[in-house]
């Protein structure tokens, strides 16, 4: 729709220029040559806009700054003032910058500098114009919705909505510039035509007034010529100039009056010169001359005046009045007063045109329509076999008008025929009339009858189908049929029972109306002191242009169980692979090569120690750091597996003691925190209690807390913040690590080495196992993780040792790149 708008406002800018364009042809000057020369170039922006489709902000910038430039030398055409007119004439200039620079890519940002440049100026003078001189309401609105819009446009990235409100913009500015140039260089002309023309009449009066003083005996011919020209005066003053004019015919068969409506009515006439006879008018632009000549015969035999029409060559219609012109008894010619009449008469002929296809409409329609007054049938279009309209009852019915809608009348032989009335009144020629549509719904009735036979046949078999079925006003959820399982399920007796706010929110459940196939979905409800498993659906259709939602419930209760059951047997499959792989990884003794590598690496470092030194970022230093990490990642895998292991063998050692398990958590978050900083990542550590005591190795507590923390800090994004909260309730403690809406789902589930953290995560929930605890992980595509450490620990205990670290200080940081860098 926009782009109409768009074509709308190029139409009325090529209007404007079209009306410039003629006025400055006659009068040129340097006003109106700048004036026309901003238009153009407002087309051509206008244009250029168009043909390069979506790169238009800058070029639609310009055109905007352009219009509201024009409208404000419009509203100050008479104005002098040049500092004014210096700064317009720059803006011009400047708005010619992006032709200029269309194809020079380096030029195109300056074009930003000068169009703010463009702006500020536009601001100053429109600035200037209110503070000095009067603008009209309308201009100031325009000018200031014009530059709220470019400046909107500037601060906000533009989309789609603010282009539709720029392409509106241009039209009401379009609209504004088109009004102005018809006041300017239309109206105002014609005005001062008219008081010329006044002046030029008054001024012939003194002459005339004069010339009677001194010549009182003028012949008869110089009089005559006066009482024309005051009556062409008067016409001319009366006549609308644009499709009204009036010929004078002597009595030779000439032309002889010099009107200038006739002039503007034949345009081809105005070039002619001598004197053009009537019979060369007539076979040059008139299609039926001799329907022309017959009325002016007539007037031969009658004085009175004719009326008639005649047709031109060029498509148009014109309406006549025929006079003789008799001055003293004399008949010395004819006048003609001739009106257009185009619009009016292909008005008629379009008119007619639409009654007989709306008649034809009418005539095709499949059942009776009926026009009618107070008490009579005007038009019937005769489609109705059953419906006698002399029948007392029929007539009754249509000539009340309070009947509407359904009826039932006895036609011959006691036939039952079922009819439908609608109605609409108007007004005409100040009597009322009525449209009057009857539809005979006889086999609409008995179909219905039909349908609740056949919906009571249905009935039944839905309620003998296992599934629940109902169906629910789409509007309010409100059930308005359910089978008997349904209401089995759901624990009711019958349909009004039912309470929409305990079920509509797991059983009601719909798609979208124009799906072919119902989507299920599954839910889990109460069904009495059970949990049961439900799959449910539904679909929207239309009944009576009502939406109702038909829906299906099956119980899968036993189905969900069975596949609960293949899943852990699934999970144990995967469980078995695993061990099996580790196995298998365990039985190539892989230390071996490790260490041996290890060994060489270190050599290699001290025997070109003091090249390392000097040169740090040598491609050997790098080297010996390279496979230093790699092998201390390594190491650090198969550590895990032989612990992992050990675990699944029942042969893994700990070093218990009592240990305040908080003080363990706490340390290795405070240690870690200062590392992982270097990521804009920040770990914050909450307790309720201070001190939980419990029979742990600490090592193994760490080394839960290393990898799980490692986990969620390998792929969380930056300036990220991970909560760690430690919770006792009774025997029970909670260790809560998460990340709300910095943790990238999607990286980890891409990342093609977290095998490696994998193996890490599963030894830590090994190990948890060991003090009887647990650990879930729960992450979702939000960009969400929490990982829950659950802990059963020993009551009442209040001695406990202090953790003595036997690690270097780098331990913490070490584990930190091991587990995050590999």
């Amino acid at each position: 729709m926009y782009k109409y708008i768009n074509l709308f406002s190029i139409s009325i800018f090529l209007t404007s220029t079209y009306i410039l364009y003629a006025n400055w042809t006659a009068k040129r000057n340097k006003k109106n040559t700048m004036i026309l020369m901003t238009l153009i170039t407002i087309v051509v922006y206008q244009f250029k806009i168009i043909i390069k489709g979506s790169d238009i902000n800058l070029l639609q910038y310009n055109s905007q700054i352009l219009m509201m430039l024009l409208i404000l030398k419009l509203n100050l055409y008479k104005l002098k003032n040049h500092n004014l007119k210096l700064v317009m004439n720059m803006n011009y200039i400047l708005s010619l910058l992006p032709i200029l620079v269309s194809t020079n890519y380096k030029l195109i940002e300056y074009n930003r500098l000068v169009l703010l440049y463009m702006l500020m100026a536009t601001v100053y003078m429109f600035s200037i114009s209110i503070y000095n001189y009067s603008l009209s309401k309308n201009s100031k609105i325009i000018l200031i919705l014009n530059l709220s819009y470019i400046a909107i446009c500037l601060l906000v990235k533009k989309n789609i909505y603010i282009a539709n409100m720029g392409y509106i913009l241009e039209l009401m500015s379009s609209m504004m510039i088109l009004r102005y140039i018809y006041t300017i260089y239309i109206k105002e002309s014609e005005l001062k035509n008219i008081k010329l023309s006044k002046k030029i009449s008054l001024f012939r009066d003194e002459i005339i007034n004069d010339n009677e003083k001194l010549e009182i005996n003028k012949n008869i011919s110089m009089a005559i010529k006066e009482n024309l020209d005051k009556k062409n005066k008067l016409l001319n003053t009366i006549l609308d100039q644009s499709n009204k004019c009036v010929i004078l015919i002597d009595n030779l068969g000439n032309i002889v009056n010099e009107d200038e409506g006739f002039y503007n009515m034949w345009r081809e006439y105005k070039s002619f010169d001598g004197k053009l006879s009537l019979l060369k008018f007539l076979d040059n632009s008139v299609k039926n001359k001799d329907k022309f000549l017959k009325y002016l015969r007539l007037l031969d035999k009658k004085t009175d005046k004719l009326k008639g029409e005649f047709e031109g060559k060029d498509g148009r219609y014109f309406a006549c009045t025929y006079c003789k012109i008799i001055i003293d008894d004399n008949e010395i010619g004819f006048i003609c007063y001739i009106e257009d009449i185009t619009y009016k008469k292909k008005s008629e002929m379009k008119i007619k045109e639409n009654h007989v296809k709306y008649k034809k409409i009418v005539d095709n329609i499949p059942y009776s329509i009926l026009l009618t007054d107070e008490n009579n049938i005007i038009y019937n279009n005769k489609k109705s076999e059953n419906i006698d309209f002399r029948s007392k009852e029929i007539n009754n019915a249509l000539f009340n008008s309070n009947k509407n809608g359904e009826f039932k009348y006895m036609y011959e032989d006691d036939k039952e025929i079922f009819l439908n009335i609608d109605r609409a009144s108007f007004r005409d020629c100040n009597s009322k009339k009525n449209v009057i549509a009857i539809r005979d719904i006889t086999e609409y009735k008995k179909l219905l009858q039909k349908l609740k036979l056949s919906k009571e046949k249905y009935e039944s078999l839905v309620n003998i189908i296992p599934e629940g079925i109902y169906i629910a006003n789409f509007d309010n959820n409100n059930i308005t049929y359910a089978n008997s399982r349904f209401l089995e399920m759901t624990n009711y007796k019958t349909v009004e029972e039912i309470d929409m706010d305990n079920i509509s929110n797991s059983m009601i459940i719909t798609t979208s109306k124009d799906d072919e196939n119902i989507k299920f979905q599954r839910r889990t409800v109460k069904s009495g002191q059970k949990d049961m498993h439900i799959e449910c659906g539904g679909t929207i259709i239309e009944v009576n242009k009502k939406l109702n939602v038909v829906g299906i419930v099956r119980d899968i209760t036993k189905q969900v169980k069975a596949e609960l059951m293949e899943i852990e047997i699934e999970k144990q499959k995967i469980a078995n692979k695993i061990k099996s792989e580790f196995f298998i990884n365990m039985s190539h003794e892989l230390k071996t090569p490790l260490n041996v590598i290890s060994s060489s690496n270190q050599l290699m470092s001290i025997l070109h120690k003091e090249n390392i030194k000097l040169n740090p970022d040598s491609q050997l230093s790098n080297t010996v750091k390279i496979i230093k990490k790699n092998a201390d990642i390594l190491m650090e895998i198969i550590n895990n597996i032989m612990d992992l292991s050990k675990l699944e063998l029942n042969v893994y050692e700990s070093n218990k003691d009592y240990y305040n398990i908080v003080t363990l958590v706490e340390d290795t978050a405070v240690e870690f925190n200062d590392y992982v900083k270097l990521n804009d990542i920040e770990i914050f550590f909450d307790t309720d209690e201070e001190e939980k005591i419990g029979l742990v190795d600490p090592k193994d507590i760490e080394k839960i807390i290393l990898t799980l923390l490692t986990m969620i800090l390998r792929y969380s994004d930056k300036k990220s913040l991970v909560e760690i909260l430690f919770t006792s309730k009774h025997s029970k403690n909670i260790i809560s690590i998460k990340n709300t809406g910095g943790y990238d789902y999607n990286k980890y589930i891409n990342d093609k080495d977290r095998r490696i953290l994998d193996i890490a995560v599963s030894l830590a929930k090994h190990i948890i196992v060991i003090y009887n605890g647990k650990i879930d992980i729960k992450t979702d595509s939000d960009k969400n993780i929490e990982v829950t450490i659950e802990l059963n620990l020993d009551k009442d205990i209040k001695n406990y040792k202090s953790r003595v670290r036997d690690d270097n200080d780098e331990f913490i940081y070490q584990k930190y790149l091991n587990m995050c860098n590999f």
